[in-house]
């Protein structure tokens, strides 16, 4: 288990609403704003931003795979809260693998990988997200617990796991935009239907890797 955790909340991903950005900016500013002693960071850029940047975050922009996994390491909490059925999630697997503690969206396929129960936002709102966190921040046994249980339970090898669901994730995102083309509509790979997403079945696979099925 890492040692030396920080104050730290980690957002790593599109600076954008699909992603669940205006939300965790929400949540962590005010969070930030009554808990100095700790920090909320995200990862990530966006092209077509309409989101305005807060004080009370650290934006880092595009940084290397190697450095968010040591973000990991020394970060407490991270957030993945995306809007939009996801096909699989990177984040939470990552976050377990460092012993960071993983809040996700009951949304697509973020939630396969986990076996924590309060890791999941059931509403994915900034209210929920903001209780869990100040809940978090106040039972600090509590935190270091469900991070140390996330540790123990991730046995996997994580760049041979990241390499299959590197694989997954394009192979989902070329089925998606095949449907679309067949259906005589333009691709939307950042905000698909609903529907569609939960057609594609390449959350089985993810399932697969992690023997959750």
């Amino acid at each position: 288990f890492p040692l030396n955790k920080k104050n730290i909340i980690l957002f790593v991903g599109k600076l954008n609403q699909t992603k669940g950005y205006d939300l965790f900016l929400k949540a962590t500013s005010k969070f930030i704003s009554q808990n100095k002693n700790w920090t909320a960071i995200a990862v990530g850029s966006e092209s077509r931003r309409v989101i305005k940047k807060n004080s009370n975050i650290v934006e880092l922009g595009e940084i290397t795979n190697s450095d968010v996994l040591k973000l990991l390491s020394k970060s407490k909490i991270s957030v993945a809260n995306s809007t939009w059925n996801e096909p699989l999630g990177r984040l939470p697997i990552e976050s377990a693998s460092r012993g960071c503690f993983p809040i996700v969206s009951n949304m697509g396929g973020l939630t396969e990988t986990l076996a924590e129960k309060f890791s999941i936002l059931s509403k994915n709102t900034a209210e929920e997200l903001l209780k869990k966190i100040l809940f978090l921040k106040k039972n600090p046994k509590k935190l270091l617990k469900l991070q140390k249980k996330t540790f123990k339970n991730f046995t996997q090898d994580l760049a041979a796991k990241t390499k299959e669901l590197d694989k997954i994730r394009t192979e989902a995102a070329s089925t998606l935009t095949s449907v679309f083309e067949l259906n005589g509509r333009p691709s939307n790979r950042r905000n698909p239907d609903p529907g569609i997403a939960k057609s594609v079945n390449h959350r089985t696979q993810v399932r697969r890797i992690f023997n959750t099925a």
